[in-house]
């Protein structure tokens, strides 16, 4: 019986640790403004959403959260200073606010590189906001199962 009992205390153990939680409250991410903008913009353009088959930190799937999108679906970016990676970490979300970002619609994060570009932009005063949309979904195919996506950014 003890032998059974442990057995069960580690499933629950693991199943409850697996469990995804609904926001994302460890991190201290800084929502970057960015809503379509209405006039001109200073510059446009497509790039991939890396990192997209990771899991997520609350557990939820990447995977899952880009299949739920839609070319044209606005998302939501924020940079994550406290990343133990990259300083200039900024992820991309499917679905949220400036105010509530929802963890388990996290896609992945933006380049390197790019990040890097979007955080001197965003601490200079040369912009107002980048609004972020989908542009393409990839894969999802008998072929390329794996889930993929391009977005555009605009800077304005």
């Amino acid at each position: 019986w003890v032998i059974i009992a442990a057995i069960i205390a580690a499933i629950v153990f693991f199943i409850r640790r697996k469990k995804p939680n609904k926001t994302i409250n460890r991190l201290e991410l800084k929502t970057i403004p960015g809503e379509r903008p209405a006039g001109k913009y200073s510059r446009k353009f497509k790039t991939k959403v890396v990192g997209v088959t990771f899991d997520n930190l609350d557990g939820s799937s990447r995977q899952v959260a880009i299949s739920r999108l839609k070319p044209g679906d606005q998302l939501q970016l924020a940079w994550n200073p406290s990343d133990a990676h990259d300083s200039n970490a900024i992820l991309v979300f499917g679905k949220g606010t400036m105010s509530h970002l929802e963890g388990n619609t996290c896609i992945g994060h933006l380049k390197a590189d790019l990040a890097a570009d979007v955080v001197a932009w965003i601490n200079g005063d040369d912009i107002e906001g980048i609004y972020a949309e989908v542009s393409k979904i990839l894969g999802g195919t008998k072929e390329l199962p794996t889930y993929g996506c391009l977005i555009e950014l605009t800077i304005y």
